[in-house]
């Protein structure tokens, strides 16, 4: 029975979890997207969630995107007249960010209108590889990224249950496994979670808006 208690503990502290999202979509006319998250161990990201879910609920919000937020659309519409109030929620929001940044390993792939030339300029083999899509080369440089964190560790990915990503996310995630030996043996699995109730995807959703306002 110690053996096993040593075995679960010691399990525990070495599984982190990758938390993933995109914002923008590269085929708008903007041509901009931005494929960002972090990475951190599982009692960590509870608490700093109990820090994120302390302001939605002072804010009288249930949850929070930074679309919805800036268009007050969503849990924002009754926001209109109140941007203030608005502006406090989202600026109380990115301070449990930076509070806890030395807890966390923040990543980011930008993919500016350069970035998507380039894709659109690969032979169509290569375009193929990647589902026609350059939004699944940003999520595998974050994966890579996520195994150069820490080499001591495994982890989960977790991305937003998006219909338009998530079953083709699947395929690029199995044959990433299958071509890099170090993707299989760390990265033990990938889950797909609705953002409204998963606060750690409205936290990747708010890293990824941030490093896409530069382009």
């Amino acid at each position: 029975m110690g053996e096993v208690s040593r075995l679960a503990t010691r399990n525990t502290l070495t599984i982190t979890t990758a938390i993933f999202d995109e914002s923008g979509k590269w085929k708008d006319s903007a041509g901009v997207f931005v494929f960002a998250g972090f990475v951190t161990f599982p009692i960590i990201l509870s608490q700093i969630c109990e820090e994120w879910s302390g302001v939605l609920m002072s804010g009288r919000i249930a949850h929070t995107s930074m679309k919805e937020a800036m268009s007050f659309n969503g849990p924002y519409e009754g926001f209109t007249n109140r941007a203030g109030e608005r502006d406090a929620i989202v600026r109380n929001l990115a301070t449990v960010l930076s509070a806890n940044r030395s807890k966390m390993a923040c990543l980011a792939s930008p993919m500016g209108t350069a970035t998507i030339n380039d894709f659109k300029n690969l032979p169509t083999q290569q375009q193929k590889a990647m589902r026609g899509d350059p939004y699944y080369g940003g999520f595998e440089a974050c994966v890579r990224g996520a195994l150069d964190t820490r080499s001591d560790t495994q982890f989960h990915v977790v991305c937003d249950l998006a219909e338009q990503y998530s079953e083709k996310c699947v395929e690029i995630f199995h044959q990433m496994r299958k071509l890099n030996p170090a993707i299989k043996s760390r990265c033990l699995g990938i889950a797909f979670s609705d953002d409204e109730y998963y606060p750690p995807l409205q936290m990747a959703d708010m890293l990824a808006y941030c490093h896409r306002q530069p382009f």
